[in-house]
C-alpha cells in the first residue's frame, strides 16, 4: 500500500500545474457594472485589468493585488513582457502627475497604473499594448515592505478575449 501511496504521489508531482485562465468579473471598483479582466496566479496574487473611458480616450489600467504576506515597499513596480523592455510603471504616474492625473499608484497590497490609452477603441499592432496580447508571460517586479525584489509572472494567453469583453476595446 505505501508503494502504491508513493508511486500515486510521484505521478502527481510531475503532473504540470493548473494553469490560471483569464476571466471577466466585476473590476476592483465600487462601481458593481464595472467589469475587468482578471488573472490569479500560482503565488496567490491578481491581476486585473479594467476601463476608463470618457467621451475622447479609451483606457485600460492594470491593477495588481498581492497575495496573502505580501506587500509593497511604496515603490511602484515594473514589469517585463517575455523578452521585451522592462517598463518602469514610476515613469506612467509621474507622466501623469505632470497632466494633473492619476496614472499610476502603489500602496498596501494594491498597484495600479494607466497600462493603455487610445482616443480610438481598437488596440493596434502597432500599439505598446499589443505586447501583452500577443506576449506569453508578464514578469512583474516589485519591492517587497518585507525587504528585497520580489518577481511574479502572470501568464497572458487569452488576455484579447477576456480583455476586448470587460472594457469594449477591439483587439487585432
Amino acid at each position: 500500500m505505501q508503494l502504491l501511496a508513493g508511486f500515486t504521489l510521484s505521478i502527481l508531482l510531475a503532473l504540470p500545474a493548473m494553469a490560471s485562465e483569464w476571466t471577466v468579473t466585476q473590476a476592483p471598483a465600487d462601481d458593481v457594472a464595472l467589469r475587468a479582466a482578471k488573472i490569479t496566479n500560482e503565488d496567490g496574487n491578481t491581476l486585473y485589468l479594467w476601463p476608463r473611458h470618457s467621451d475622447d480616450t479609451y483606457q485600460i489600467i492594470a491593477e495588481v493585488h498581492l497575495g496573502d504576506g505580501s506587500g509593497f515597499a511604496g515603490a511602484m513596480p515594473s514589469y517585463r513582457i517575455d523578452g521585451g523592455e522592462t517598463i518602469d510603471t514610476d515613469v506612467v504616474r509621474r507622466a501623469g502627475e505632470s497632466k494633473g492625473a492619476l496614472w499610476g499608484h502603489v500602496g498596501g497590497k494594491v498597484a495600479f497604473w494607466k497600462a493603455w490609452s487610445s482616443d480610438d477603441d481598437v488596440i493596434k499592432p502597432t500599439d505598446p499594448f499589443n505586447a501583452w496580447l500577443a506576449g506569453e508571460t508578464l514578469r512583474f517586479t516589485y519591492h517587497a515592505a518585507s525587504g528585497g525584489t520580489n518577481t511574479t509572472a502572470f501568464p497572458l494567453h487569452g488576455l484579447d478575449a477576456a480583455v476586448s469583453e470587460a472594457t469594449g476595446v477591439r483587439v487585432p
